[in-house]
Protein backbone atom coordinates (compact mmCIF):
# COMPACT_ATOMS: atom_id res chain seq x y z
CA UNK A 1 0.00 0.00 0.00
CA UNK A 2 1.00 3.42 -0.76
CA UNK A 3 1.30 6.38 1.83
CA UNK A 4 -1.29 9.18 0.95
CA UNK A 5 0.43 12.51 0.65
CA UNK A 6 -0.75 16.13 0.88
CA UNK A 7 -0.30 16.88 -2.68
CA UNK A 8 -2.92 13.62 -3.04
CA UNK A 9 -5.62 15.13 -0.34
CA UNK A 10 -4.99 18.61 -2.25
CA UNK A 11 -5.54 17.55 -5.70
CA UNK A 12 -8.66 15.30 -4.60
CA UNK A 13 -10.21 18.66 -2.71
CA UNK A 14 -9.84 20.62 -5.87
CA UNK A 15 -11.59 17.77 -7.94
CA UNK A 16 -14.80 18.17 -5.24
CA UNK A 17 -14.43 22.06 -5.63
CA UNK A 18 -14.73 21.99 -9.38
CA UNK A 19 -17.82 19.84 -8.98
CA UNK A 20 -19.11 21.65 -6.75
CA UNK A 21 -18.96 24.72 -8.47
CA UNK A 22 -20.13 23.40 -11.77
CA UNK A 23 -23.42 21.57 -10.17
CA UNK A 24 -24.10 25.14 -8.18
CA UNK A 25 -23.86 27.13 -11.83
CA UNK A 26 -26.03 24.84 -13.17
CA UNK A 27 -28.54 24.67 -10.55
CA UNK A 28 -29.26 28.87 -10.18
CA UNK A 29 -31.35 29.30 -13.06
CA UNK A 30 -33.80 26.43 -12.17
CA UNK A 31 -33.49 27.61 -8.27
CA UNK A 32 -34.17 31.73 -9.10
CA UNK A 33 -37.22 30.56 -11.05
CA UNK A 34 -38.45 28.46 -8.35
CA UNK A 35 -37.95 31.19 -6.10
CA UNK A 36 -39.67 33.83 -8.09
CA UNK A 37 -42.73 31.72 -8.65
CA UNK A 38 -42.86 31.01 -4.38
CA UNK A 39 -42.49 34.65 -4.09
CA UNK A 40 -45.56 35.64 -6.29
CA UNK A 41 -47.32 33.06 -4.99
CA UNK A 42 -46.30 34.13 -1.55
CA UNK A 43 -47.85 37.44 -2.47
CA UNK A 44 -50.43 36.62 -4.63
CA UNK A 45 -52.16 34.63 -1.18
CA UNK A 46 -51.86 37.27 0.78
CA UNK A 47 -53.92 39.63 -1.31
CA UNK A 48 -56.70 36.96 -1.39
CA UNK A 49 -56.53 36.44 2.34
CA UNK A 50 -56.83 40.22 2.93
CA UNK A 51 -59.29 41.04 0.24
CA UNK A 52 -61.55 38.23 2.06
CA UNK A 53 -60.64 39.68 5.58
CA UNK A 54 -62.17 42.90 4.22
CA UNK A 55 -64.69 41.45 2.87
CA UNK A 56 -66.09 39.77 6.16
CA UNK A 57 -65.67 42.94 8.81
CA UNK A 58 -67.57 45.00 5.73
CA UNK A 59 -70.79 46.90 6.98
CA UNK A 60 -73.87 47.20 4.92
CA UNK A 61 -76.07 50.17 5.64
CA UNK A 62 -79.28 50.32 4.27
CA UNK A 63 -81.21 53.16 4.41
CA UNK A 64 -84.86 52.94 3.38
CA UNK A 65 -87.39 56.18 2.83
CA UNK A 66 -90.89 55.60 4.26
Amino acid sequence: MSRISEDDIANKLRQIQSEVDTTAKAAKPAALTIGSAVFAGAIGLAYLIGQRKGNKRTTIVEIKRA
